[in-house]
């Protein structure tokens, strides 16, 4: 519908905009992308509520030992926290709860009860 008064609705309503990050822990190096998103997958299985899944989202992963960060022909192999922000959330935020796990074992989705 381009070019109508409902153009740019979905966008308006359900867009929010996150920041996927690396940091670096003991030089001063930082990469950081921005994206627009429409929903937020969040992991159910050891979360109580909701609130525990998106400060899982949110948690910083270290990328140390075997999984330095590359930073680069300047500083090389670096330890780095990982990360998530979100930079402005929707009017209309879409969670999608991740209530199913692949279990190896089985070659299969299984329902997770948490």
């Amino acid at each position: 519908m381009t070019k109508t008064v409902v153009d740019g609705t979905i966008k308006r309503l359900f867009a929010g905009k996150v920041r996927s990050y690396i940091r670096c822990v003991n030089v001063k190096y930082e990469s950081f992308r921005d994206e627009d998103f429409y929903d937020i997958q969040l992991d159910v299985k050891g979360c109580k509520n909701v609130y525990d899944s998106f400060k899982q989202y949110v948690e910083t992963e270290m990328l140390d030992g075997e999984n330095k960060y590359d930073a680069g022909s300047e500083y090389g192999k670096q330890d780095a926290e990982k990360g998530v922000t979100f930079l402005q959330l929707p009017p209309v935020l879409t969670i999608h709860l991740k209530r199913f796990a692949f279990d190896f074992e089985k070659m299969g989705f299984t329902k997770v009860h948490d």
